[in-house]
């Protein structure tokens, strides 16, 4: 693959003077801030595999344009006003950032992050015949798969006086667009014999909620911090793979995994330093963790399908439906330290740990799984907990 790059960008710069705040009082009361936008873009000429270019490089093999890169600061009353970020088409490529910087207060800041990350769509290949795996011929279409990458997020800290501290962090994360997997389909038009080279794909469909409040506590010689975490996150991909195509046992097999996890933490540390010798030092957490799943694996002509009883398939093809469980983990955590200097050379150090968790689990799932050629029979279901102290005795499985 050869590749020729072309890049140009073009830069306005400013300081305080240029925007309304010239004046030998102002230089003399106000520090000088520098702004600047940054307007720039560029393209290639791509010979050979153009979505390997844009996998390697992380570029659009289109050409991208925009601003590359701004930056505006204004000196406020009691601190600082900066906005930053860039934003560059085609390549999909987006920052905003704003933040207040209060001289004694604290900051605050806000944003939104957006990028892509491309891949390849192509199979292996196999040198003796030439034969590659590739998906335009084989159901998904295209040539290269896009994953876009999002962040919404908000922070502050304040600090009401010089002995507390407060601080607050909410962000929101997405993932969604396609990517290739590293798993690939078997196909039999390599003979003497079948080769994983036909590529397989995952649908991305993600989110992602996290929230983080911590306030801190301080005098002379202690510190007393207390910190609460809420996770939540919503998932549910499919990986697509296509097995034998265009042959006599051609099938597409369409695994969904569907994820949601709650979680909830709470800590607390605090420190003392009883005399110039001595030091204390305990922690608590709690955390619990709640997941739903979800999802199937199903072989059908096309991906996607519904469950076919009557579809043939081979007999290693295991396939699921109705999947559904989940787990439940709760942890404690306590920590106690204490430090003792016996001199200038030796530190004795002695420590108590205390940690408790137990965990169960369940899953139910109708199961799929008929030989090639046989008639199919009636599906079953399976349950299985899982607790701290080892699996209890499962339940037969049952026809449905």
């Amino acid at each position: 693959m050869k590749t020729r790059f072309l890049s140009t960008s073009v830069s306005i710069l400013a300081v305080s003077g240029a925007l309304g705040l010239a004046g030998p009082l102002a230089a003399a009361t106000e520090p000088e801030l520098e702004n600047y936008i940054e307007i720039g873009g560029g393209g290639a000429w791509v010979d050979g595999d153009a979505a390997a270019f844009q996998q390697r490089h992380g570029l659009a093999r289109k050409g991208y344009g925009g601003i590359t890169d701004f930056l505006y600061s204004k000196a406020t009353t009691n601190g600082t006003l900066t906005t930053s970020g860039h934003a560059l088409w085609e390549n999909h490529d987006y920052l905003f950032s704003l933040r207040y910087d209060h001289n004694t207060k604290g900051y605050f800041r806000a944003g939104l992050r957006s990028f892509r990350l491309w891949s390849d769509e192509s199979g292996d290949v196999v040198p003796a015949s030439g034969l590659l795996g590739g998906l335009t011929s084989y159901g998904l279409g295209g040539d290269f798969y896009a994953l876009d990458r999002t962040e919404l997020f908000a922070e502050g800290l304040f600090k009401p006086t010089e002995l507390i501290d407060l601080h607050l962090k909410v962000s929101h994360t997405l993932r969604d667009g396609m990517k290739a997997s590293t798993m690939q389909g078997a196909t039999s038009h390599t003979r003497p014999g079948a080769r994983n080279i036909v590529p397989a794909a995952w649908n991305i469909d993600e989110q992602r909620t996290v929230v983080d409040l911590d306030a801190t506590l301080r005098n002379e010689n202690a510190t007393l911090t207390t910190a609460v975490r809420l996770d939540y996150a919503d998932n549910d991909n499919a990986r697509y793979i296509r097995h034998n195509p265009n042959e006599a046992l051609d099938r597409s097999v369409t695994t969904r995994e569907q994820t949601d996890t709650d979680l909830f933490h709470v800590r607390a540390i605090t420190t003392n330093r009883i005399n110039d010798r001595v030091f204390l030092s305990a922690a608590y957490a709690y955390t619990t963790i709640d997941t739903t799943l979800g999802g199937s694996r199903i072989y059908g002509r096309e991906f996607d399908a519904l469950y076919d009883p009557t579809f043939v398939r081979t007999g290693n093809n295991h396939g699921y439906f109705d999947l559904t469980g989940g787990t439940d983990t709760k942890q404690h955590v306590t920590n106690l330290n204490l430090m003792y200097e016996v001199d200038d050379y030796w530190v004795i150090v002695p420590s108590f740990r205390f940690e408790r968790e137990g965990r169960e689990g369940l899953v139910d799932f109708e199961e799929t799984n008929q030989i090639a050629g046989f008639v199919p029979g009636p599906s079953r279901t399976q349950a299985i907990a899982i607790g701290r102290n080892g699996p209890p005795p499962s339940r037969p499985a049952t026809p449905a």
